[in-house]
């Protein structure tokens, strides 16, 4: 096993967009970001907030693309991504008993 050489005070934040938990943790990640490094990895409309409150911001479409495009069910994001994993994994199942 590899030893990590990274910095232990390190916060990462992933949330999809249009969540409601990105809010509340941008308090968490002012006080966070006065000693430690705060990452983000979000949506472009969340870009403002996010450096504003000290940490760094990742554009989702950039780092991880899959999980951004749509293919065809009209929800782009994150929701795009769990509706086709859930159609290939549950294939018969309705959208709320893949959650």
């Amino acid at each position: 096993m590899t030893k990590w050489e990274g910095n232990p005070k390190t916060a990462c934040f992933i949330f999809p967009e249009a969540s409601g938990h990105i809010n509340a943790s941008l308090a968490l990640s002012a006080r966070l970001a006065k000693k430690w490094k705060v990452h983000y990895l979000s949506n472009e409309v969340m870009k403002d907030c996010i450096v504003n409150s000290g940490a760094t911001f990742d554009d989702e479409r950039d780092a991880a693309p899959e999980l951004c495009e749509d293919r065809g069910d009209g929800r782009p994001g994150y929701f795009s991504a769990y509706e086709r994993l859930r159609h290939d994994v549950l294939p018969d199942s309705k959208a709320w008993e893949g959650r």
